[in-house]
């Protein structure tokens, strides 16, 4: 009996090919939607969901309050949080810190150098909280001692290839140290789904060894520090105390009238938590994850509304079949098996396509998308999803068509007298409705994500970063300044260099590097990023000075002297910029008075995504421990080939142990934006692919109508209608349809987009073009849909299809 049934759905499926290729397709791609943005949120949604003790894992994150108001978030915290904690707090089992001064380092053995980005120190518990395998080596014991290092096992093939690196040394240099480490261990590589990506972890007692009060110092947040809980109650009294504990510790004047705190934040929530100021890794987003969801459910809605609509039609179309099989007795609850079953074929059919489909496109993702993480792999999750969304759609797009067309009496449907029989027009119309509603949705939100990121992408910055070519300052040298200058020198004596520069940031980094200052005879600290620069920095970047002027060489005090932003002359209290100009002020670690020499008109720093913070600009030596990471040098844009070549050749005059790493600057700039982009994408392409499967069911709808109003249509057609009232006449219910959906879609994208531009410090206008262009987009789109099939059901010959009727 059941190999009957079979044998009667496949025959269904293949007599009309055509009609059942279309019904499998436009299946297949909600499918492979769907597949593509589960891959996508699991993924998003698993970090760090691997660590055996994920769920009593915390990073410490340092929060300042004044007035009871948030003034300052970041990621770190002191490198002193950590052990005054597990000694106040027994609630905490155990406590790692990364340390991530300098985390860019050159990194050579014997012959073998490159620059490094993922190089950190961190504590001897690392490898005892994380769930990071090690492959050789001890996890209690590789970074117990100073200078020993452990390293990933591809960081092995690429320094040491096949040789066994145990006991081997590792020089490690960056702009201000250089250590000698044994390597002690390695590691397997973090998982991509890991917010921590290093490669290269020395000891922190390699770093603490040389600067003892390091432990015990709360006044330079460059740590993250993670703790490991008896029972995740304890988080709230930790939050709630630690301001007391901070007051034990508070023994510098810098930010003593602000109130100290700590959010302590789940190791698993890191990832798609908002950025905040000092973070390392590339945060995910959790309304992207969000609203992917939903997309990802449309979608999936649309494709099955056009699956019914599809599905009925077909079934129409053997409609005699059915009274046939009634009349000789076959019972309903068979004939409900009957129609279940063949939705099963279709959908399978539909599920394998939509399988391939996705590792087909998979290269293509991987190139259109960079930035974004996604594990194309058909894993047993994804196959499971896939098999109960298949098992639902089935019962519930399946089940109408079902119901609906074995109830039709035998007596009718021998005589396809269907018009009476079937009651689903109007939920039929009103799924039509929620797919244009969909749609519109949909559409608004891309033009928008386009627009947001065009703006931001356009947007004047208040910054020159054009013509420029940033290179990663070299190692420490035994004579680094000296160096450094004269290779400016001589860069400048090139016809291809207009100017140079060297800074503690650039634009598209954060300056990150605050500290807690204050104007003289005010007792009112607040916090500031210091950008440390040569006299040249204003000119190289362009940087508009609104009042005051510039740093000179002609002025020795100048060493004393500060360019601020408009942000900081609000911050330090004053009520307008000529009111800062000439004022002065106490900058932490330093009894000397600096003086505003100049106002520099605020300036994007990073990504228009954040807020302008207060910037201090200064050049001087009292504070080389802020070094130097980068040289920029402005080139006139001639025979770039030739000016670089020069470069690199006097760089390896100077610099021969360090690596020439360049990029050029607004090239980097934009980088910031390539999440965007790739969202971007996602969320365009799905859009066009759910108004291409909306149009399917459109599609289908009309074939349906058409069946229906043969016999109208002959009698039409023979009493003298044209091509085009005809055309008229079905197109007007499902404009009138669309505008209905446009009238109700519409507050709701309102509603959606205005949500979603909170997220954005500088936002893009909400026109109104962007509600009225899914409109515009999909009226020529359904009227073509619409067109394709009446025209052939009007310029059929009108005697045939009164035959039919």
């Amino acid at each position: 009996m059941l190999k009957h049934s079979f044998t009667i759905a496949f025959r269904k499926l293949t007599k009309n090919i055509g009609f059942s290729l279309i019904n499998i397709f436009g299946l297949a791609l909600g499918l492979a939607v769907f597949i593509f943005i589960f891959q996508f949120v699991s993924f998003e949604l698993s970090y760090d969901n691997f660590h055996k003790n994920g769920d009593h894992l915390y990073r410490i994150e340092s929060q300042f309050f004044k007035n009871n108001e948030l003034t300052d978030d970041w990621a770190t915290s002191s490198t002193g949080y950590g052990l005054a904690m597990k000694n106040e707090y027994p609630e905490i089992v155990d406590v790692t810190r990364i340390w991530l001064g300098n985390s860019e380092s050159v990194v050579q053995f014997e012959d073998i150098k490159y620059r490094e980005r993922n190089v950190v120190a961190a504590d001897e518990s690392f490898f005892q909280m994380f769930s990071f395998p090690m492959i050789q080596g001890s996890p209690k014991l590789s970074l117990k001692e100073p200078n020993t290092v452990v390293i990933s096992e591809s960081y092995k093939k690429k320094y040491f290839g096949n040789e066994n690196p145990i006991g081997k040394i590792l020089k490690i240099s960056n702009v201000q140290n250089t250590y000698s480490c044994e390597v002690t261990g390695i590691f397997k590589d973090f998982p991509s789904n890991s917010h921590l990506h290093y490669d290269i972890i020395f000891s922190w007692t390699t770093v603490s060894s040389g600067w003892k009060a390091m432990d015990n110092f709360w006044y330079l947040h460059k740590a993250y520090t993670y703790v490991s809980l008896h029972s995740p109650t304890d988080v709230q009294y930790i939050e709630s105390d630690f301001p007391n504990l901070a007051e034990k510790n508070k023994t510098l004047d810098a930010l003593k009238d602000v109130t100290w705190g700590v959010k302590l934040v789940p190791i698993e929530d890191i990832h798609l938590n908002t950025w905040k100021a000092e973070e390392m890794e590339i945060k995910g987003s959790r309304r992207v994850v969000w609203f992917l969801s939903i997309m990802a459910f449309l979608v999936m809605v649309i494709a099955w509304i056009n699956y019914t609509n599809l599905s009925t039609i077909k079934s129409i179309e053997s409609i005699k079949e059915v009274g046939i099989r009634k009349t000789i007795g076959v019972e309903r609850h068979k004939l409900i098996f009957q129609f279940l079953l063949e939705s099963f074929l279709l959908s399978i059919t539909a599920a394998i396509i939509s399988i391939l489909l996705v590792i087909l496109a998979r290269y293509w993702f991987i190139e259109a998308l960079p930035g974004i993480n996604i594990p194309f792999e058909i894993t047993p999750k994804i196959v499971l999803s896939l098999l109960l969304l298949l098992i639902g759609g089935i019962v519930i797009s399946g089940i109408y068509p079902a119901l609906v067309l074995s109830s039709i009496k035998p007596v009718h449907a021998l005589k396809g007298q269907v018009k009476n029989s079937l009651k689903g027009n109007l939920l039929r119309k009103i799924l039509i409705s929620f797919q244009f509603m969909a749609s519109i949705i949909l559409i608004s939100s891309t033009f928008l994500i386009y627009k947001q990121l065009q703006f931001m992408k356009n947007h004047e910055i208040g910054i020159s970063i054009d013509q420029i070519i940033t290179i990663n300052a070299p190692a420490s040298t035994k004579n680094y300044i000296t160096d450094i200058k004269n290779f400016k020198n001589e860069m400048l004596q090139h016809s291809g260099i207009k100017a140079f520069t060297y800074s503690s940031a650039v634009p598209g980094k954060e300056v990150a590097m605050f500290l807690s200052n204050k104007r003289v005879g005010s007792e009112k600290h607040a916090l500031y990023e210091m950008l440390r620069t040569d006299y040249d920095y204003i000119e190289t970047y362009d940087l508009e000075i609104i009042k005051g002027r510039n740093f000179s060489r002609d002025f020795s005090t100048d060493e004393t002297a500060l360019l601020v932003n408009e942000e900081s002359v609000k911050s330090l209290g004053f009520e307008s910029i000529d009111e800062a100009l000439h004022q002065e002020v106490y900058l932490e670690t330093s009894d000397k008075k600096f003086s505003i020499i100049g106002i520099v008109k605020n300036f994007h720093q990073t990504s228009l995504e954040n807020p302008f913070t207060p910037i201090m600009i200064f050049i001087s030596p009292d504070f080389s421990w802020i070094p130097y990471k980068y040289l920029s040098l402005k080139i006139n844009g001639n025979n770039v080939s030739s000016t670089i070549a020069n470069i690199e050749n006097k760089w390896n005059q100077y610099f021969p142990d360090s690596p020439m790493d360049y990029y050029f600057l607004d090239e980097s700039f934009e980088q910031q934006y390539a999440k965007e982009e790739s969202y971007e994408k996602i969320f365009m392409l799905s859009s066009i692919l759910a108004v291409f499967i909306s149009c399917l069911g459109l599609f289908g709808l009309i074939r349906y109508t058409i069946v229906l109003k043969r016999g109208e249509i002959g009698i039409r057609k023979v009493l003298g209608a044209s091509v085009s009232s005809l055309l008229g006449l079905f197109s007007k219910s499902y404009v009138m349809l669309l505008i209905i959906s446009f009238v109700i879609a519409t507050p709701v994208s309102y509603i959606v987009l205005t949500n979603w531009l909170q997220n954005y410090t500088f936002q893009t206008a909400l026109g109104y073009w962007i509600f009225l262009a899914p409109l515009i987009l999909l009226t020529p789109i359904i009227i073509v849909t619409i067109g394709s099939q009446t025209f052939k059901a009007a310029t059929a010959n009108p005697i045939a299809s009164l035959r039919q009727e």
